[in-house]
């Protein structure tokens, strides 16, 4: 994350860094848990615009953070934790959409060429769409993939301080509920 400047790295994102290989320079998340958990990142599930939103979180070594899913869940992506969030339009009520997935799939590849994503790339395969993979390899084969959703997975079952002392202020908060 870079804050008025100055790079700065949110502990969990630090400590996925330090548990992936040096070689991979970017990394690809789709899973929800993990874009709550690496960008504060989550559609409501509530709201009809939603329905169906997939989004896609490309982490960069270097500190950048780019979260894609698309113009009908705008407000959810402006409150997300990242430097570069980006709602293409899909759907603006004119006339038919085209498949969701489909323009996840393209705003997700057109990100990658930005931000010139080359070399290694740790890729969540568990939950990112295979058409960014099989269109991120399309552009120049000798590219190289590697799986990162153990690592994420162990990441999220250790606790920071700052989250254990928010589960207990959870914990508390449920006991004066209760009380």
């Amino acid at each position: 994350y870079k804050v008025t400047g100055v790079q700065t790295c949110a502990l969990p994102i630090c400590r996925l860094w330090d548990a992936l290989p040096s070689e991979i320079a970017w990394a690809l998340f789709a899973d929800p848990q993990h874009l709550i958990y690496f960008a504060n990142y989550l559609a409501s599930p509530f709201e009809f615009s939603s329905n169906d939103a997939g989004a896609v979180l490309l982490l960069g070594r270097d500190g950048g953070a780019v979260l894609v899913a698309d113009n009908l869940v705008r407000h959810h992506l402006d409150l997300a934790c990242v430097d570069d969030a980006r709602g293409p339009v899909w759907y603006q009520g004119k006339r038919s959409a085209p498949r969701r997935q489909t323009r996840l799939v393209e705003s997700a590849l057109e990100a990658m060429r930005e931000k010139k994503v080359d070399g290694v790339l740790g890729v969540e395969s568990s939950s990112v769409p295979q058409g960014i993979v099989e269109g991120w390899f399309s552009e120049r084969p000798a590219r190289k993939s590697i799986r990162v959703d153990e690592a994420a997975h162990r990441l999220r079952r250790r606790k920071d301080p700052d989250e254990l002392a928010l589960l207990r202020r959870s914990v508390r908060a449920g006991e004066a509920g209760f009380a």
